[in-house]
């Protein structure tokens, strides 16, 4: 288990624990498998994504900090096509056609492959393709109450073997800086590895976050579950269509 500063990342790395709740009838999220040009950095399961629609287009989302995880040192910066030549979402323990992804659409070399990536922890894909088995989501625009109950749907590495999708759910507490602060029962950081890149919905099954992080509890001790915020997401999915209508 790996630690950083100033919080603590439950990426791919470590993760919160909560209790599974009962799962969706819909297939929300499905699981990375990168194919690199180098096939020893072949990874069959690095964290979670899904889709997301937004106004007339239907996007694929996962976390930047599974390219930290994926561990290629000559990956340097947010970029990714001299290094991958195949980025799908496959299905775990379903017989369905993988989704595979298109461009990388907030692609940067100017941005550093660092922990700094937990800021702006989203990566946008393209979807040239009818998507097979998952149900794109929506996108809350309102804010979010204290209390509401908020739900992560994705598999672990420690689960893989039976996950379809589990369902976690906690209680929201507060938005601060880039992540919602959610309250969950029992958190144990090192057990549920691999579910970032998960949504995180409400209870309309509307997107609010992504799984990406965790902080250190200001009640008790321990830790609270800390999604990265749709603010950047946002941000990047407004210049893209402002760019398409140009």
């Amino acid at each position: 288990m790996k630690y950083y500063q100033p919080s603590i990342t439950l990426g791919l790395f470590t993760l919160l624990l909560f209790i599974p709740v009962l799962a969706y009838a819909q297939q929300l999220s499905g699981v990375n498998q990168l194919t690199f040009h180098n096939a020893k950095s072949n990874h069959a399961f690095i964290g979670n994504a899904f889709l997301l629609q937004y106004r007339d287009k239907v996007y694929a989302l996962t976390v930047k900090h599974v390219l930290l995880e994926a561990n290629v040192p000559d990956m340097q910066s947010v970029s990714i096509k001299d290094h991958i030549a195949q980025w799908q979402i496959s299905a775990n323990n379903a017989d369905h056609a993988p989704i595979i992804l298109g461009k990388l659409l907030n692609e940067d070399r100017s941005e550093k492959l660092d922990m700094a990536v937990l800021e702006k922890d989203w990566l946008v894909f393209e979807v040239p393709q009818q998507p097979t088995f998952l149900t794109p989501l929506l996108l809350r625009r309102t804010p979010i109450a204290a209390g509401e109950m908020l739900t992560a749907v994705g598999c672990t590495y420690l689960n893989q073997a039976s996950c379809l999708q589990d369902t976690y759910a906690g209680a929201f507490l507060n938005k601060e800086n880039n992540n919602l602060r959610v309250k969950m029962a029992n958190m144990e950081p090192t057990k549920l590895r691999g579910l970032s890149g998960s949504p995180v919905v409400d209870e309309h099954m509307q997107l609010v976050g992504i799984v990406s992080n965790v902080m250190k509890s200001k009640s008790a001790d321990g830790f609270d579950f800390a999604p990265a915020s749709t603010d950047y997401l946002v941000e990047v999915l407004d210049r893209l269509t402002a760019n398409t209508k140009e």
